[in-house]
This record gives structure tokens, C-alpha cells and sequence, in this order.
């Protein structure tokens, strides 16, 4: 069984998709599981009430479509997986990284959340920051130095084609 967690751009992306019933219905649970974390619900939640998708709300669509997803897979986060985070963060920047912590603290939980509970596949269009070359060095690094496994990366075309 497949282990997954959708970065939470990839919620934007599957409600926007014409073809999103189909891919969740193609998901097995026998093999692929979806788990949440709460950190990226929370994104979600953040979505401003009054965005709209075709005179749905976007922000209860978003939230609809992690719950059918996830269903009870959600994970707390930890202090280990800020710890983990904080760890990455270290290194991100020893490697050169610049861009503001702020903005990588949510990204570097996710990865540091899949790291810890052994997650096959996070799948995330994020590239500037989650999927960077620099980010995913510093994850290798830290994982490496600590024995943990590095999760697999996908875009959300891969993981699309993957399941149909």
C-alpha cells in the first residue's frame, strides 16, 4: 500500500479538475491511502470565504474534498515534526537558501510529518520551495544524518496519470 500526502496546493488543483471524480474514485485504499495533517487543512481553512469556482465556494470545496479524502488519516503535528522542520530549516539556509522561514516552516513540517510516519509519496506542484533542488538537499542531508527514509516526490501530473 501507497502512503500519500497531498501538498495542499493539490487540493486547488484536484477541485479544479474536470476529471476529479474520476481520480477519486480510481483511489483504492487497499492502494493508495490519502493522509492529512492538520497543518495543511488548516491552509485550507484559510482560504478567504468569499473565493469562489463556479458559483461553488472554494473555501467549503476545498475543505469537502480533503475530508472525502483523508477521511480519519488526519495526523496532529508533532513536536518532533517541528523540531525535524527546524532541522531542515538549518540546513536549507547553510546550503544558501534565502528564501523567508515564514513561508518554509509549513512546507518543511509536511516533509519532516511524511519523514517521521515513513510516507511513500508527498505530491505537491510546489517547486519553488517543497520540491526546490535546494530544499530537497537539505531534506536528504538531515534524513540521512537522522535514518529516516525521504519520502518520493510527485507533481500532480504524474500522480494523476499514476492513478488512471
Amino acid at each position: 500500500m501507497m502512503r500519500v500526502i497531498l501538498d495542499t496546493n493539490i487540493y486547488g488543483e484536484l477541485v479544479k479538475d474536470p476529471l476529479a471524480g474520476k481520480i477519486i474514485d480510481v483511489i483504492n485504499p487497499s492502494i493508495v491511502l490519502i493522509y492529512g495533517i492538520d497543518i495543511i487543512r488548516k491552509e485550507l481553512r484559510d482560504t478567504p470565504k468569499k473565493d469562489r469556482l463556479a458559483q461553488k465556494n472554494l473555501r467549503i470545496a476545498l475543505l469537502a474534498l480533503y475530508d472525502r479524502l483523508v477521511k480519519d488519516h488526519t495526523i496532529k503535528t508533532s513536536l518532533m515534526m517541528r523540531d525535524l522542520a527546524e532541522k531542515y530549516d538549518l540546513t536549507y539556509r547553510e546550503l544558501g537558501g534565502k528564501k523567508p522561514r515564514e513561508s518554509l516552516q509549513p512546507d518543511f513540517i509536511i516533509v519532516s510529518c511524511a519523514s517521521l510516519k515513513g510516507m511513500d509519496i508527498i505530491v505537491t506542484n510546489d517547486n519553488a520551495t517543497l520540491a526546490s533542488e535546494l530544499s530537497q538537499k537539505a531534506f536528504r542531508i538531515v534524513n540521512m544524518a537522522r535514518n529516516l527514509r525521504m519520502p518520493g516526490f510527485r507533481d500532480y501530473e504524474k500522480f494523476k496519470r499514476w492513478l488512471i
